[in-house]
């Protein structure tokens, strides 16, 4: 069962590569295998998996919605004592002359 659902897949890519309107025909064909054995999806890849949803964003003409950046943290102000403490660097006095 394994190795037709990967020739499915093999045949969806290249569907996907054509515009070839078999797309929703492997794409069944591709759901009622996995339908009746849930436990190969675990021994598809990444690249494989990746066809299929390729394939059906192609069918069903959708999107989806891709990870939002992570917003920079703004830089936090020094504190107190490093300010007193680069103040003092350059002025050749020292915390000890207080």
């Amino acid at each position: 069962m394994l190795d037709q659902i990967k020739m499915n897949i093999a045949e969806l890519e290249q569907a996907l590569l054509a515009a070839n309107p078999e797309m929703p025909t492997l794409l069944q064909k591709i759901h009622t295998k996995l339908r009746a054995d849930p436990d190969i999806v675990t021994l598809l890849d990444e690249e494989e998996i990746g066809v299929i949803v390729n394939g059906l964003k192609s069918v069903t003409n959708t999107t989806l919605a891709e990870p939002k950046a992570a917003k920079a943290k703004a830089a936090k102000p020094p504190s107190a004592s490093k300010r007193l403490a680069n103040l003092l660097a350059g002025s050749g006095v020292s915390a000890d002359d207080f």
